[in-house]
């Protein structure tokens, strides 16, 4: 799956984010590739499920393809009376909602659905939070499509 116009569409969509939406291959890379000024969030590949093929004459298979959303949020109140983040982490979670679920990124592929989310890791002063979404396609071939 193309992450690009993920990343795209949570700059636009996700106005809090001031485009800082970025991407690392695995989570454990963040630290040397260069953090963004926060809050900031990252789109990171994720596993890919298949299913049993399905057809004896032609090609037919469906595909799980998962991304990760990282949100890393400054960890404390802003401000008297301020929002902290796991309060926050509500309003992101349905900002990412509105700007993801239900979309194709790919015409030939299925819609963006939510897998679910989990704390990744937390201190004084950044707390970071994983949604997984997940877009589930049927690959179909035939022998004719490959001449």
């Amino acid at each position: 799956m193309k992450l690009s116009p993920i990343i795209a569409t949570l700059r636009h969509y996700c106005p809090r984010f001031e485009n800082r939406v970025g991407s690392v291959a695995h989570y454990e890379d963040l630290p040397e590739c260069g953090k963004l000024a926060l809050p900031a969030a990252y789109v990171l590949p994720g596993e890919e499920v298949v299913g049993e093929p399905r057809a004896q004459n032609a090609y037919w298979q469906t595909l799980t393809e998962r991304f990760s959303v990282l949100v890393i949020l400054h960890n404390r109140r802003h401000g008297s009376g301020g929002q902290p983040s796991v309060d926050v982490l509500h309003d992101v979670r349905a900002d990412l909602w509105r700007a993801l679920l239900g979309w194709a990124p790919d015409p030939e592929g299925g819609t963006i659905e939510y897998a679910g989310g989990q704390p990744l890791e937390a201190n004084r002063a950044e707390y970071h939070y994983g949604f997984e979404f997940q877009v589930r396609t049927d690959i179909h071939l035939s022998r004719a499509s490959f001449s």
